[in-house]
Parts: structure tokens; C-alpha cells; sequence
């Protein structure tokens, strides 16, 4: 996980031509997927159409991966 994470970051680095550009990836894909993935709560909790995106998610698998 922390593999993927640390050239995702080299990948965004080098595609960046500012700062701004440097947070598009993080807060509009990272995020969401990470939030939808299970941190804070099951993806049990979530609703059936939801549910649905988080089993698509890779995040979700990260996440898995890291709790057991």
C-alpha cells in the first residue's frame, strides 16, 4: 500500500506544473475513494448503491488488507 501511495505521489510530482496542481488528484479521487473504501465506518453501513462502488473501489481492498 504505502508502495502504490509513494509513486502515486512521484506520478502526481511530475505531472504538476504548480501547486494547485499538485492537490487535484488527492482531493477529488484520493479522497472519496478512500472515504467510500471504509476508513471510519463498514461498508456495510453505507446504502446498496454505494455499497456497490466501494466493492469496485481499490481503496477498499487497500484498506481491507491494512485491518486484518
Amino acid at each position: 500500500v504505502s508502495v502504490v501511495f509513494g509513486l502515486l505521489g512521484i506520478v502526481i510530482g511530475l505531472w504538476a506544473k504548480n501547486f494547485e496542481q499538485l492537490n487535484v488528484l488527492p482531493v477529488f479521487v484520493l479522497t472519496p475513494f478512500s472515504m467510500v473504501g471504509g476508513v471510519f465506518n463498514t461498508v456495510t453501513m453505507l446504502p446498496p448503491w454505494l455499497q456497490f462502488l466501494a466493492y469496485g473501489n481499490p481503496f477498499f481492498y487497500f484498506i481491507n488488507g491494512l485491518r486484518h
